[in-house]
């Protein structure tokens, strides 16, 4: 668990207690958690970059060089272990798996660069959800970022579903987009007409 001024804590039993993490640390403003398949944990922060932990939370180390802007949003991973992130006002950022420096991967973004949530969908396109601009897509062959069809306002997160369809909770409504982010359909039936900040989907799809 990630807080707002107050480090990390790790809890080994379901949440009932937590302890707190933060051996590294040293930033206690952690945006965004993500683990990938060799069990590396990785923590982005407001201010202090990308850190990286192979035990489990117990020690940290900052992984920075290149990263010309530490106010880290959001985190996602592909495929092949390559690590993106979203960051205040200078876009996206790639680190390559096996590789210790950072890339801006920005070409084809909007002047206004903040990302507010970024994920990977099915076929490993980058999807970058922007502050004013709605979700832009960076497919896994191409080098720039593309607008989708949903534009003009701020997405506050995005998920995917088990099936590969893309949930995107906005400042209207939330959308759903069944071609991997690319165009969208609205899904709000039964919700209130209020902003959506963060989206979830479990493991059933069961809409």
């Amino acid at each position: 668990a990630g807080t707002s001024g107050g480090g990390m804590f790790r809890s080994i039993n379901n949440g009932e207690s937590w302890e707190k993490i933060e051996a590294g640390l040293t930033n206690t403003v952690v945006t965004s958690l993500i683990e990938n398949e060799d069990g590396i944990i990785f923590a982005g922060t407001k201010g202090g970059g990308v850190f990286y932990s192979t035990d489990n939370g117990s020690n940290w180390d900052e992984i920075n060089s290149g990263l010309i802007n530490k106010d880290i949003i959001d985190l996602a991973i592909n495929s092949a272990g390559d690590l993106f992130v979203g960051t205040y006002s200078y876009g996206v950022f790639k680190l390559t798996k096996e590789n210790n420096f950072w890339n801006e991967i920005n070409i084809g973004m909007p002047n206004n660069k903040d990302i507010l949530s970024i994920i990977v969908n099915k076929n490993d396109d980058v999807l970058a959800a922007t502050a004013y601009d709605g979700i832009y897509i960076r497919e896994a062959n191409s080098l720039a970022w593309q607008q989708t069809a949903l534009q003009f306002f701020p997405c506050r997160d995005m998920a995917l579903t088990v099936t590969g369809k893309v949930l995107a909770a906005t400042d209207a409504a939330v959308y759903i987009s069944n071609n991997g982010g690319r165009s969208y359909e609205l899904f709000k039936d039964g919700l209130p007409n209020s902003k959506i900040l963060s989206i979830a989907s479990d493991g059933y799809e069961t809409f």
